[in-house]
């Protein structure tokens, strides 16, 4: 009865050996699980957020493009108004040189 005893006493701590074993086997799987599954998630992360980078780049670029276009158009047109007010002032010159002169 004794030996019957300390056999299922025996047989019980190696059954809750194996059994701490599988747990700890099944823990270390889900936890590598898990791991990937972050990854996966801060790829995914990493990737959204560099497209939107980018588009936000490409839109700066476009109104940047476009801001310079209207600033250089804008002086081009200023730079126009200017050379004729020169000439404007050039003639008068001349004319006033002619009438002293006459």
């Amino acid at each position: 009865m004794l030996s019957q005893t300390l056999d299922k006493i025996l047989s019980a701590e190696q059954q809750a050996a194996e059994k701490t074993e599988q747990a700890k086997k099944r823990a270390e799987e889900i936890i590598a699980a898990a791991r990937r599954q972050a990854d996966e998630i801060i790829t995914k992360a990493r990737q959204a957020s560099q497209a939107e980078a980018d588009r936000l780049i490409s839109e700066n670029k476009a109104l940047i493009d476009e801001l310079l276009g209207e600033s250089s158009k804008a002086a081009q047109n200023e730079a126009a108004e200017i050379r004729q007010r020169a000439l404007a002032k050039k003639d008068r010159a001349v004319n006033l040189v002619i009438e002293k002169i006459v």
